[in-house]
């Protein structure tokens, strides 16, 4: 369940009526495995999505980190802030993603080509250098299993 104070939960599984038509810019993303979770991702390239109706990108390559790392001194949040079922991103060139894109996904691509999901795009405070705040989707994969289909 959800909880507004600590933004921990932040997901939702939506159901669609209709099928999705593939192409190069509607794919399906891998999940995570059981073994990726912790800190599997941490410290990883990885790809946000932006605000798709401005003229902006809607994808902004961003570079994971530690939840450490995301409340260190030189960061706006504080390590009460950051919780272990969430994930920090940051783009070292002050694009910003964080427009529209909370709920958007967080991605990384592997080795074999594949894009997996690791994070939600949650909350963001502060300055435009801030992380990005994302709901680590391997903190919640079994109740994602259980309530999605196949």
């Amino acid at each position: 369940r959800y909880n507004s104070r600590t933004h921990n939960n932040d997901f939702s599984i939506l159901t669609l009526c209709v099928d999705l038509k593939l192409n190069e810019k509607i794919s399906p993303v891998c999940l995570p495995t059981a073994e990726q979770e912790g800190d599997a991702f941490e410290n990883v390239d990885a790809i946000a999505a932006g605000d798709l109706s401005s003229n902006n990108s809607a994808t902004v390559e961003v570079r994971t980190m530690s939840n450490s790392q995301c409340c260190a001194s030189d960061m706006p949040y504080s390590c009460k802030d950051i919780r272990s079922p969430m994930i920090c991103a940051v783009n070292s060139e002050a694009e910003s993603a964080q427009g529209g894109s909370s709920g958007g996904p967080l991605v990384t691509q592997g080795q074999d080509g594949r894009f997996t999901l690791i994070g939600i795009g949650s909350w963001k405070y502060g300055y435009d250098m801030a992380p990005i705040v994302y709901s680590r989707v391997t903190s919640r994969l079994s109740w994602i299993m259980e309530y999605s289909e196949e």
